[in-house]
């Protein structure tokens, strides 16, 4: 929670979010942390920067539509045992 909390932070301060709109805004951040995980602090780094890269990217209409849609059947999760 500290790692998105500081994330979202960070983002307004750095301006990615506009201090004057971040009142009105509903951000919603699903993280799963593997069941063997035990470095939390690799966890809290991990996390605040998907949740910052995210926010950065969604600001930004980064991907469009239109490029999820076009790379929709070469999406693969990086730990997936299988990747068919």
């Amino acid at each position: 929670q500290r790692a998105v909390a500081m994330a979202v932070a960070d983002c307004v301060e750095d301006g990615t979010i506009p201090a004057d709109e971040a009142d009105d805004l509903f951000i919603s951040v699903g993280v799963f942390i593997h069941w063997q995980a035990e470095d939390d602090a690799k966890i809290e780094k991990f996390n605040y920067a998907a949740t910052k890269e995210a926010l950065k990217r969604a600001v930004a209409g980064s991907p469009t539509a239109k490029e999820v849609v076009a790379a929709k059947k070469t999406a693969k999760h990086p730990f997936a045992v299988n990747n068919e």
